[in-house]
């Protein structure tokens, strides 16, 4: 046996036993044992004396389970389970002696072998002898250990399960209360571990097991149930098994074994043959006496108990309901029995002679209930809807699912079985027929009159139940009828008048109007009121005022919508009023429409002030909304007649929106968006509703509400968006073109709308559809594109423009490899339109930028776009070339732009195009573009300009003076467009000149050219007409000397001169005007230019020359030479461009001047005059390049002034010069203007260096000049390098915070260098006499050691005077500028070879301040004793090299 009930368990097996013991581990494992070898010695130990047996059995249980760890360490638990029979005797002898602590420790002992799993078959049969001992002195751990024997593993079956169960079963009976109940609760979980054992899975099929361990579960089972009926009836068991248990708890076992394990017991033939012939024995016997009862007999209490038969009525329901199938003659004589008890009381009551549900629950009463008052109304209200649950059942039964196709939802669709019997059918027909004008009135009663939320439910389940009925045997008064007043109790009793329209009662044999007047005279003033609000107005009527919605509104809305979503498919024409509610329901609830048409709760009232919703509506609202939503999504499972009824009711909800906008700010927008939503649902199928629903929303996005109608062009424009995704995402990549079209028409209709709103919603659903479906496209394009550049430019919708200009781009970039051929030249033209248009510049700068684009893609994929428009089945003209050509002509329209940068960017691009792509162009398009495209534009450009406007333009922005003007403006156009053909012509002239009639073209380019020079007013436009000339005279003489094209240059030149050179425009000045007018002179440049065409058009025409040609030329070469210099009026800062480097114009660069005449005008004190202003301002000036230009030019006339004003010769012409320039210099370098206060430090150093630079510039070409320079100038220099040599700001002051950034440190020490430089002489004079020159610096640097001694010296002073108070900070910084000053100059001092070449005073100066410095390390100012330690290291090169005396 204990090969089948060892711990291990059937695979697949239900039972808890099943679970891994819990000491499965070796350490687990090696504890257990540990404990019971400690039980086994206390045993011993207690035994040894009087009981010596019980201890050598003892001892010899500790021996087998030492050697079991000895021998079998790896299997110790399969070892310790073997002999576990005999370790266990010691304890079973133990316990037979009836001491209190060997039952104890024998109790826990074996307790601790079960819990581990290892004990076998025959230990646990002894472990149950051994319960059977204690169980008068242990009742409750005997209890606990035979539960958990039983629980924990599958070893105790057959005699040993049934004597265990016995003990437990006896205990139920014991006096005291708690092991009473114990025992009660034991015997139930052991009954449960029984059946629990039992495996559905290996149960053949005539009832045998599969398992012979499992044949020996089923075996238990049947046995317990079999002594279960004996026990409840008081027989006799064979074979008898000594256990007893009460009737009550017996019956009470047998229903929970009945109710939990009902499909365990169905499945086993052997235990459904147990219930029918013992289970459905007894307690038919047991009822008997219940059923069998006459109206006028009587029981007594004593032989009656209520609780016995009341479990065994639930035994018979459960019978009745679980087990028909399999016990079908058993459950017909229950249900006889209990129809024949109907009529007869079961006692004689004077309050009630019925026993319904309320009394099946009291099973702990052995006395009968009285019964309340209104019982008999709760019997009628079960009675009814056990009608139609019956009802139910038998439909359920008739009824079978449809098979769902794949567009079909999760719903439950029902329909009758075609192998159904039609009579069964006609039974069900008749059944409801005759029953829902009884069942209703019945249904409403107790609807309008409950207030319990149960059973409110339980009566809307049955108003659900006959909407299912009455739809799927199509009963279409019933249906109607349920479903108006299911609709009806949604909502607020003022909406009846709205449902007894919507209602025609006429084939009904009973007027139902009735039923919704009810609630008028009936009204239940204690239900919960969750939401008021003002009615929605109802057309034809006046709107209601505030109407309250209760909690039992919200319960039956949701019925209404559960029974909509799931049996909608046969509502047929009542989906009308079941909308209609709905929108009613959900304008009280102020729902708005969100995405997708599913609504949600509103953020704001809008104009419903007097709203209010309650905490208890705002916490349903969610879950009201999502089976709203659910309604709509169940219509996907419609047929397409179901579906047209849905739409259809749907529109008419909204053309009663659309009649009620007119005096609605914000009508309800329920009809639009669950239009939306259906639609969305019924994607797969949109092709068969699509008609309908687009042309009603484009009705919708003409009304003249706002609020209707952004609503109505979003939701369209969403359901287009979805529907072409789902479309394209279809089992075809490019789905059906057709139907592409037709959901895409509808777009191109909206632009008819001229309201901006829809027309942005309209561009924002092209962008979008763009970004999401662009690559699937096929014929959509032309549709989308059209959209795109309808735009109209609304000043109300800024947004226009941008939005369709945004797609628009998106197709360049992103697709124009997807578009057809023949949408390029939609593409083109659109992106022309965007170029034109005026509300936003920066996309018409786009827009050309995009034309660009395109016609790179053109020339790019120039054959795949051929063999593209061959495909299509295009007109045979239309060719490549003609989308190419048509691109030129709308950039060079573009050209013609009123805004400037349109203008510029269209003829960059124009003719940038032109020179990238100009290998693709054959000759003959050369022909076409040079005639249709170029002197075209030259011709449209040259009007505009004539048209300009010469007068001043303010505007906001400034604006430079030579672009102040249209006509200025328009002249920066012609010349780019000059220079664009002029370049052309020049690239590729190999190309132009093959191209047929080249000589009329080569002809009316040189007239174009010469009417720029001649007839535009304007020297920017003559100059670039001049240039653009000599480009084409240069490469006419690298290609040709053909006169046909020579001759066109010359009459060019000849007709410039007449119009230009005429001798009387320019003989005198006073020809400069006519009539007060201002005669246009060409400038030098262009005279210049003009003048040297003559050489290469004569050496190619001098065959041909004539006299009066040659007449011509010196007429107008003359006038050319004679026009003076100062026709040029142009700014300073293009000078640069109309001389060369020495300032020379082109026309006078030949002419040279004489030096003397230079020297004798006094030139360079004149221009050292001119810069000694902007450097004296220096930072006043307005710009800083001011000053820094001035200090250039300055430098550049003393480096190249110099030399010639230091010539004896010139001294008389240079003696004013020289006080001009020091002023100059030193007016500089200590400006009187301060630097700005924002200056970085970065800016002050890069100041600096300029000063640095000049000083420099004195060292190396001034100073060395001395003997020839006047010493006046040269004793200021000298002052200014010894102001220099003072670490100082330019104009600082002392309590400057920043002054420290503004310190010149480097400028101070290059003035020392310098001072230092020219006052070391390596050299005496032979009298032993310091240099003039250097007795100058000596004297400067004597003063300069001077004023840093009385500075050290009056610090000292004053900080002795000053106690502990520190000086003032001016003090501070005037001691760092001398402490900085004199470390400059020891660092400059060290740099000297000999000593000799210092004058001694000097030196002599320099060690008297060595005695200062040192007092200067005991002063209080602590920040100043690093710099002076600074100077006293500087000292050290001088200390080592001097002698005492010499230092005293």
């Amino acid at each position: 046996m204990s090969m089948f009930f060892g711990p291990q368990q059937t695979q697949g097996s239900s039972s808890p036993s099943t679970s891994t013991p819990p000491y499965s581990s070796d350490l687990n494992l090696k504890k257990v044992i540990e404990n019971f070898l400690t039980d086994l010695r206390l045993t011993a130990s207690e035994t040894k004396r009087k009981y010596p047996n019980i201890k050598e059995l003892c001892d010899a249980s500790i021996l087998k389970i030492r050697s079991i760890q000895t021998n079998k360490p790896v299997d110790l638990a399969a070892g310790i389970r073997e002999v576990s029979a005999d370790l266990i005797e010691p304890f079973l002898l133990a316990v037979d002696l009836k001491v209190a602590r060997l039952n104890q420790i024998s109790l826990q002992a074996v307790q601790k072998l079960i819990t581990a799993s290892l004990i076998s078959h025959l230990a646990a049969s002894k472990v149950v002898d051994m319960m059977a001992v204690l169980v008068d002195m242990e009742a409750l751990k005997v209890l606990q250990t035979l539960l958990q024997l039983v629980t924990t593993d599958t070893i105790v079956v057959k005699t040993a399960l049934q004597r265990a169960i016995g003990i437990c079963t006896n205990l139920t009976f014991s006096k005291e209360a708690v092991i009473g109940n114990t025992a009660e609760a034991t015997v139930k979980q052991l009954v449960n571990t029984i059946f629990d054992r039992i495996d559905e899975g290996l149960v053949n099929a005539d009832g045998t097991s599969k398992d012979e361990r499992h044949l020996v579960f089923l075996q238990d089972a049947e046995l317990f149930m079999k002594e279960l009926c004996c026990n409840i009836t008081n027989e006799q068991v064979q074979p008898r098994t000594n256990s007893d248990i009460s009737p009550m708890l017996g019956v009470e076992i047998l229903e929970n074994v009945l109710q939990i394990y009902h499909k365990k017991l169905i499945s086993c033939q052997s235990l459904m043959l147990v219930i029918k012939d013992h289970v459905c024995k007894v307690v038919l016997k047991m009822i008997s006496p219940c059923t069998k009862l006459k109206s006028n007999s009587t029981i007594s209490e004593q032989d009656f108990n209520f609780g016995l038969f009341v479990r065994l009525f639930r035994i018979v329901n459960i019978l009745i309901s679980r087990y028909t199938d399999a016990l079908i003659m058993e459950c017909e004589i229950f249900l006889s029995n209990l129809i024949r008890g109907v009529s007869v009381p079961l006692l004689s009551n004077p309050q009630g002679t019925s026993m319904r549900n309320m009394f099946v629950d009291a099973m702990d009463r052995s006395d009968i209930p009285s019964i309340p008052e209104g019982y008999a109304v709760s019997v009628a209200y079960i009675c009814v809807l056990d009608i139609v649950r019956s009802i139910n059942s038998i439909f359920n039964e008739e009824l079978t699912p449809q098979d769902e196709d794949d567009n079909s939802s999760s719903s439950k669709l029902l329909t009758f079985n075609a192998l159904q019997d039609q009579s069964k059918k006609l039974l069900l027909h008749e059944l409801i027929a005759s029953s829902w004008l009884g069942i209703m009135p019945a249904l409403c009663l107790f609807l309008e009159a409950g207030s319990d939320q149960p059973v409110v439910d339980s009566v809307l389940k049955a108003f659900q139940s006959y909407v299912r009925f009455s739809g799927e045997i199509d009963l279409v008064s019933s249906r109607n009828a349920f479903i108006a007043y299911l609709c009806k109790a949604c909502l607020p009793s003022t909406y009846t008048a709205l449902f007894l329209e919507s209602f025609d009662p006429s084939n009904t044999t009973q007027s139902i109007a009735s039923f919704f007047s009810f609630t008028e005279e009936n009204k239940n003033a204690n239900l919960q009121i969750v939401a008021i609000s003002h009615g929605l107005a109802i057309p034809g009527r006046s709107s209601p005022q505030n109407v309250s919605l209760t909690s039992k509104n919200l319960q039956c809305m949701n019925a209404l919508l559960s029974v909509t979503s799931e049996h909608g498919a046969s509502f047929d024409t009542s989906w009308s009023f079941v909308l209609k509610t709905l929108e009613h329901f959900v304008w009280i609830l102020c729902l708005k429409p969100a995405s997708g048409g599913v609504l949600k709760a509103a953020a704001s009232l809008g104009e419903k002030t007097n709203t209010v919703i309650t905490a208890v509506a705002l916490s349903e609202i969610p879950d009201l909304t999502m089976r709203l939503s659910k309604v709509f999504t169940s219509t996907k499972s419609l047929k397409k007649e179901q579906l047209d009824y849905v739409i259809s009711a749907l529109i008419g909800i909204s053309k009663s929106s659309l009649q009620s906008a007119a005096v609605i700010k914000e009508p309800s927008l329920f009809g639009p968006a669950k239009l939306l939503e259906t639609g969305l649902v019924n994607l797969f199928r949109v092709d068969c509703l699509w008609d309908t629903l687009s042309s009603h929303f484009l009705e919708l996005c003409q009304n003249a509400n706002a609020y209707l109608r952004c609503y109505a062009a979003d939701a369209f424009t969403q359901l287009v968006r979805s529907a072409l995704c789902h479309h394209i995402r279809s089992d075809s990549p490019s789905g059906d073109q057709k139907l592409q079209l037709d959901l895409l028409n509808p777009l191109s209709k909206m632009c008819l709308i001229h309201y901006p709103d829809v027309r942005l919603k309209q561009l924002e659903c092209v962008h979008q559809i763009l970004q999401t479906n662009g690559q699937q496209l096929i014929c959509g394009w032309p549709i989308l594109l059209y959209v795109v550049e309808s735009f109209d430019v609304e000043p109300t919708c800024d947004g226009l423009v941008k939005t369709a200009f945004v797609s628009l781009q998106l197709v360049v970039s992103d697709f124009l490899h997807s578009l057809p051929a023949s949408s390029l030249l939609q593409c083109i033209n659109s992106a022309a339109k965007f170029g034109n248009q005026r509300a936003e510049l920066n996309i018409s700068l786009t827009a050309v930028e995009i034309l660009w684009n395109i016609s790179d893609f053109i020339f790019h994929n120039y054959k795949n776009i051929e063999a593209d428009l061959v495909k299509e089945k295009m007109n045979q003209a239309q060719k490549v070339n003609d989308y190419i050509l048509a691109l030129f002509v709308k950039l060079a329209d573009l050209c013609c732009d009123e805004r400037p940068p349109v203008r510029k960017s269209a003829a960059q691009t124009l003719f940038g195009t032109i020179n990238v792509h100009s290998s693709s162009m054959d000759i003959k398009f050369w022909h076409t573009v040079v005639w249709t495209v170029m002197f075209t534009l030259l011709t449209e450009v040259s009007k505009c300009y004539t048209l300009a406007c010469s007068d001043v333009v303010k505007k906001d922005l400034l604006v430079h003076h030579s672009r102040d003007t249209p006509e200025k403006q328009w002249s920066e156009t012609v010349v780019l467009c000059l220079n664009g053909v002029c370049k052309i012509f020049v690239s590729f002239k190999e190309s132009l000149f093959k191209v047929q009639a080249f000589e009329e073209i080569w002809k009316n380019l040189t007239q174009e050219l010469r009417q720029f020079c001649s007839l535009c007013r304007n020297t920017e436009v003559s100059n670039a007409a001049i240039k653009c000339f000599q480009d084409l005279v240069e490469v006419l003489t690298t290609v040709t000397d053909d006169v046909k094209l020579w001759t066109p240059l010359w009459a060019a030149w000849v007709g410039m001169g007449k119009e230009l050179l005429q001798p009387s425009h320019i003989s005198t000045p006073s020809a400069m005007s006519k009539n007060g007018n201002s005669v246009f002179v060409p400038s030098q440049q262009f005279l210049g230019i003009y003048t040297n065409q003559f050489v290469p058009i004569f050496s190619s025409l001098k065959k041909v020359f004539t006299k009066s040609d040659l007449e011509s030329f010196g007429v107008y070469i003359t006038a050319a030479v004679v026009i003076p210099l100062h026709s040029d009026s142009t700014a300073i800062f293009m000078l640069a461009s109309n001389t060369d480097s020495n300032g020379m114009s082109p026309l006078q660069n030949t002419v040279t001047f004489s030096n003397s005449r230079i020297i004798r005008e006094k030139i360079m004190q004149k221009i050292v005059t001119a810069c000694r202003k902007p450097l004296g301002m220096k930072y006043a000036c307005s710009s800083k390049s001011t000053w820094k230009c001035a200090l250039a030019a300055l430098m550049k006339i003393i480096i190249t002034g110099l030399p010639v004003a230091t010539q004896a010769p010139n001294e008389e012409y240079f003696r004013d010069m020289w006080p001009e320039l020091a002023l100059c210099i030193e007016e500089f370098l200590f400006p009187k203007t301060s630097a700005p206060a924002n200056m970085s430090l970065e800016e002050h150093q890069s100041d600096e260096s300029y000063d640095v630079q000049l000083i420099n510039l004195i060292s190396s070409e001034v100073l060395p000049c001395a003997k020839s320079i006047p010493k006046q100038f040269v004793a200021r220099i000298m002052e200014i390098l010894n102001r220099g040599s003072i670490h100082s700001a330019a104009n600082a002051s002392f309590l400057d915070i920043d002054l420290g950034k503004k310190l010149r440190e480097d400028f101070a020490r290059t003035c020392f260098q310098t001072l230092l430089h020219f006052s070391f002489s390596e050299k005496k004079s032979s009298s032993n006499k310091v240099s003039e020159e250097s007795a100058i610096t000596r004297l400067a640097l004597e003063a300069l050691l001077t004023r840093c001694s009385e500075v050290l010296f009056r610090f000292l002073e004053d900080e002795k005077k000053s106690g502990k108070l520190p000086l003032p900070k001016p003090r501070m910084v005037e001691m760092a500028f001398v402490l900085k000053a004199i470390t400059t100059f020891l660092q400059s001092l060290s740099a000297v070879k000999t000593r000799e070449s210092v004058d001694e005073d000097i030196w002599q100066k320099v060690f008297d301040l060595y005695p200062l410095l040192l007092d200067l390390t005991a002063t209080n100012a602590s920040h100043i004793h690093p710099m002076v330690r600074s100077v006293l290291h500087e000292y050290r090169p001088f200390l080592s090299s001097c002698s005492p005396v010499s230092l005293a």
